[in-house]
């Protein structure tokens, strides 16, 4: 039986493909200034999904736009959702502008990694979205959801990326290791394929895992984003 797996992407980060790279999405998950972005670069990436009719997201981060998001922060709990409140408050103030409303929550970078690395953190951050955003899906990796529990699955979209590399514990292939991103179509069409017809990931020591997931991450800033976006699209259909 074919998986269905929605498309997602990571946009309005300052790439020129976002109004291309759009049409393909079931999820836009919108950079709001922790990585990138401001009240402009989220308007005008708002208006293309909306046009398109895409849902969309914050895609928050550490502050840490020197190095975009990309590295770890040594920061208090308290001051990391601080911060990634300011952010996503600043993406819904302007899908008020549009009279939308925000779909999910996609956290981005290193603080995606820190947080869902951990059980502790996981489960508070499911609490943390359930208390200031009651009703808002928070995108997980497929190694974070034995984290949480029955009642939280129902607000999560389980998530696996297209053009990265697995682990065998099924987190992300650090990018420092120069296996960890695919960088051919054909190799993320065989990586993809095996996901949506087998429920299979192969990880980078050759290991084969099963896997559930809801939705397929596509990198908005990978070189061959576009036709990433444009093949897997006939594969998930």
């Amino acid at each position: 039986m074919k998986n269905k797996l929605f498309l997602n992407a990571d946009v309005g980060e300052g790439m020129l493909n976002d109004e291309l790279l759009i049409p393909y999405l079931t999820y836009a998950n919108i950079a709001c200034g922790g990585h990138y972005g401001n009240e402009a670069s989220i308007a005008n990436t708002l208006k293309i999904a909306v046009f398109n009719k895409v849902k969309v997201g914050a895609h928050p981060s550490y502050p840490d736009i020197e190095n975009f998001g990309r590295s770890s922060m040594q920061l208090s709990r308290e001051a990391i959702f601080e911060s990634v409140k300011q952010q996503i408050n600043l993406f819904v103030a302007q899908c008020e502008r549009f009279k939308i409303k925000m779909n999910h929550i996609k956290l981005h970078g290193a603080l995606y990694n820190d947080v869902f690395n951990s059980e502790e953190y996981t489960k508070w951050f499911f609490d943390w979205v359930n208390n200031y955003y009651p009703n808002t899906y928070i995108f997980i990796p497929i190694a974070a959801v034995s984290y949480i529990s029955t009642s939280q699955k129902s607000n999560a979209l389980v998530e696996v990326f297209a053009d990265r590399n697995y682990g065998s514990n099924l987190t992300l292939i650090a990018r420092s290791n120069p296996k960890a991103i695919l960088n051919s179509v054909d190799q993320i069409v065989n990586h993809v394929s095996c996901m949506v017809y087998n429920g299979q990931i192969t990880t980078l020591q050759g290991e084969i895992k099963f896997v559930e997931a809801q939705t397929l991450c596509i990198h908005g800033d990978h070189p061959l984003a576009i036709s990433i976006a444009e093949k897997l699209t006939t594969i998930i259909e």
